[in-house]
């Protein structure tokens, strides 16, 4: 079973939490029965460092275990070759698309979906299982 790292700049959401703030730079994953979602808007410059911040959220969540490797490196393919005019840029293949959309000067918003072999969930944060430990032993 694959776990997803929730942290200040990555928001895990399990299925049935679909009212939740979207925030400029933090990244949101939304799980699925057989895939996950992450979407995020960053303030950046360029294509280029939009799929660069993309992979270090998706590093920061420790979700490499189950993104393939052939996939960012495919996202970091295509956003060095986007143009300025471009409005959007996306990659396929066979279970995972990405795209990229320049909102204004400065905002570009991410997406990625991927589908898992394996059930993902949320990784448990210290507290959580400091406080399972305290109602264990009382």
């Amino acid at each position: 079973m694959a776990e997803l790292k929730a942290s200040r700049w990555v928001k895990i959401h399990k299925p049935g939490q679909a009212n939740f703030a979207e925030k400029e730079n933090v990244m949101d994953i939304m799980i699925g029965a057989d895939s996950c979602r992450a979407e995020a808007t960053y303030t950046v410059r360029s294509y280029r460092k939009a799929a660069y911040w993309l992979v270090k959220y998706l590093e920061a969540a420790e979700a490499i275990q189950t993104v393939a490797e052939e996939i960012l490196t495919k996202i970091k393919e295509i956003s060095e070759s986007a143009n300025r005019e471009d409005s959007e840029v996306t990659a396929n293949g066979e279970d995972w698309n990405c795209g990229i959309e320049k909102m204004c000067d400065g905002s570009f918003k991410v997406q990625l979906t991927w589908h898992t072999v394996e059930p993902v969930t949320v990784k448990g944060t210290a507290a959580q299982k400091r406080s399972r430990k305290k109602k264990a032993a009382a």
